[in-house]
């Protein structure tokens, strides 16, 4: 072979790189909270859900909340008669419309009260709802606040504000959280985590099975020794419950990750479940940082999949 042959092929090989199989995961950037995540499913682009809370009272259906889903649509509903038979398939009654209008072609905006706090509890504190649906590009943002109704004096106007901000781009700006794969951005909700914090901020995202990778911050000056000794499982809501920590590991000194075996306990209406749980935790910043999720132990795909989200968790400087 001539030497200007071997120059051409050379050139040639440098000018058509083998292209990555696998295309980096799409980060999500929370500055104001301090930290950034993979997004759970990077290659699923036809729904994602986000979440986040204020401080609040009571059980985990009295905090005020900020929720966004994305979910393919032909058009936004536009009257309150299509909303009310999709209330009526997700069990919801009993709910008096405040504020109900079309706002364009593309946008709905609802506000109403309830008596049902969720599906399975048709019985709870009446929640104050303010709802906005965008229309665009094939899908449907459902942006919704949700708080106790009595607690809405208080949170509302946040709540609202935060709902109202909500904008189609995938272009960051500063002082907004950006969803770039997603095709949106969105206020915070309460800014970074206050010192005097009772519940922590959580974000929450699920990709297209129902498993969701949770990431909760709050204040804490004590050590990762101490959070082993303190620390509860991510399916833990019952003491009764069975665990077992199959693995744990600290990559760094401020870092600690965890896998846990967990098992509901049996009644006669239901047989054991058991699950596996992981968790990482940060320390940074005078904060805690932990993302967690969980899946039945028969899945494996996507417990590994999980388990990728959960181990990108990185705390940043707050901003």
């Amino acid at each position: 072979m001539s030497l200007a042959a071997l120059l051409i092929l050379t050139l040639l090989a440098a000018a058509d790189p083998v292209p990555s199989a696998t295309p980096p995961p799409a980060k999500l950037e929370f500055p104001l909270e301090g930290y950034r995540i993979n997004a759970l499913d990077s290659s699923t682009k036809t729904q994602y859900a986000f979440t986040m809370s204020l401080p609040g009272s009571g059980n985990n259906h009295s905090f005020p909340s900020v929720k966004v889903d994305r979910r393919p649509t032909m058009k936004v509903r536009p009257s309150y008669q299509d909303i009310k038979d999709a209330k009526t398939l997700r069990g919801y009654n009993g709910d008096t419309i405040l504020m109900e209008r079309t706002a364009s072609p593309a946008e709905w905006l609802m506000e109403y009260t309830s008596n049902q706090t969720s599906i399975t509890n048709k019985t709870g504190p009446k929640q104050h709802i303010y709802q906005r649906m965008v229309s665009a590009n094939g899908m449907t943002y459902d942006i919704s606040a949700t708080a106790p109704d009595a607690q809405w004096p208080e949170f509302g106007p946040k709540l609202k504000a935060c709902v109202d901000s909500f904008e189609l781009s995938p272009d960051p700006v500063p002082g907004k959280l950006a969803f770039p794969q997603q095709g949106y951005r969105i206020s915070a909700l309460d800014g970074p985590v206050p010192a005097d914090a009772q519940q922590p901020l959580l974000s929450m995202m699920g990709g297209m099975r129902p498993w969701r990778v949770s990431v909760a911050i709050e204040p804490y000056a004590k050590t990762l020794k101490d959070y082993q000794a303190e620390r509860k499982p991510a399916l833990m809501f019952d003491s009764k419950n069975k665990f077992k920590i199959l693995e744990e590991n600290m990559p760094a000194e401020n870092v600690l990750v965890t896998e846990y075996a967990e098992e509901f306990p049996t009644d006669k209406n239901h047989p054991p479940a058991r699950f596996l749980s992981y968790e990482k935790v940060v320390l940074a910043h005078g904060q805690l940082y932990r993302a967690w999720a969980m899946v039945p132990e028969t899945d494996p795909k996507t417990l590994t999949q999980i388990k990728a989200c959960v181990e990108s968790l990185e705390a940043i400087p707050a901003t």
